[in-house]
């Protein structure tokens, strides 16, 4: 099943259910972890997004959500960012957030959008999209890139990140993949053994995110959410600017790290003792997978993508 062509207001009504009554989940979970989560996960690749920002740079971040990468590129020392969503609860939060950390970038958040921003004349130096265009029709793909190509001046940036889903079929697995999956598997295998307690929030999460609609393969779990094949984004992106730099940065991390939150719901103080080392041993074969020649079929794979206009 390929990506949809277009949406629907049917489809885009199902999209924006699913994330008012997952968004929660998703971010405390999955996207707005501890300091010490974010920088084992995405330390890297936010380091080379931060240092394709010059001095006096404006950056902008494109689906900002409550805006922790905006942060952490402020944190960074980039001088200038602006985070746009279309959500005035995300961007509400994403305002807290900048009020109560210390940094010395002007930072702001709007509730926007790029096409907004293009009508309004405003140009800036580097544009940022992290793992949103998955969830958008190719149509609406190549209106977002193409309101990116308006928003940047000659010699602009942009920087993308999506997953891509890799169908090359192996049999067991690189070892990294097969170690990654007994981590991330931990806490539920000493649950099962009766080793370490389940808590009632623990428990009560769980039964949230198993509830959560299965969307028809291979889409899901929220309704348009498809990773891209291995040259798809590749063809969309340069239709509208050169790419000069694509790297693969992560894959199952996310997942192991999700378990790992989510056992701390339990035994907070044992879990978070234990986080740093299981978190730096995860992004070591983490590493090690996405650099793998083959990957198993179903592995998302997160590619960052540094375009330039000619």
């Amino acid at each position: 099943m390929a990506r949809y062509p277009t949406t629907t207001d049917d489809l885009d009504r199902a999209e924006q259910q699913w994330w008012q009554e997952y968004a929660d989940l998703e971010e405390r979970f999955c996207w707005v972890q501890p300091a010490d989560v974010q920088r084992a996960l995405r330390g890297r690749y936010l380091q080379r997004i931060a240092a394709e920002s010059g001095p006096g740079d404006r950056v902008l971040e494109v689906g900002c959500g409550a805006g922790w990468l905006s942060l952490r590129l402020a944190e960074a020392g980039v001088d200038s960012v602006t985070g746009v969503d279309f959500s005035a609860e995300q961007i509400r939060r994403a305002q807290a957030a900048a009020a109560a950390h210390t940094h010395t970038a002007e930072l702001r958040f709007e509730v926007s959008s790029a096409e907004d921003l293009v009508a309004a004349g405003r140009t800036f130096d580097l544009v940022v999209m992290h793992a949103f265009l998955h969830h958008l029709s190719t149509a609406e793909i190549r209106a977002a890139l193409a309101s990116a190509r308006h928003l940047l001046g000659p010699g602009g940036r942009l920087i993308v990140l999506e997953p891509v889903l890799h169908s090359a079929r192996g049999e067991a697995g690189p070892v990294a993949l097969r170690l990654l999956n007994r981590i991330e598997q931990l806490p539920a295998w000493l649950f099962s053994r009766g080793i370490r307690p389940l808590s009632v929030e623990e428990q009560a999460v769980r039964e949230r995110l198993a509830k959560r609609p299965a969307a028809a393969l291979p889409f899901g779990p929220a309704p348009k959410e498809l990773a891209f094949e291995p040259q798809e984004l590749v063809r969309l992106l340069e239709e509208q600017m050169h790419v000069e730099h694509r790297k693969p940065v992560a894959a199952r991390c996310f997942l192991v790290a999700e378990q790992l939150l989510l056992a701390e719901l339990s035994q907070p103080r044992l879990w978070r003792a234990a986080r740093r080392p299981l978190l730096w041993v995860t992004s070591l074969l983490d590493r090690r997978l996405v650099a793998a020649p083959v990957l198993p079929s179903g592995v998302w794979v997160f590619e960052l993508y540094v375009c330039r206009v000619p």
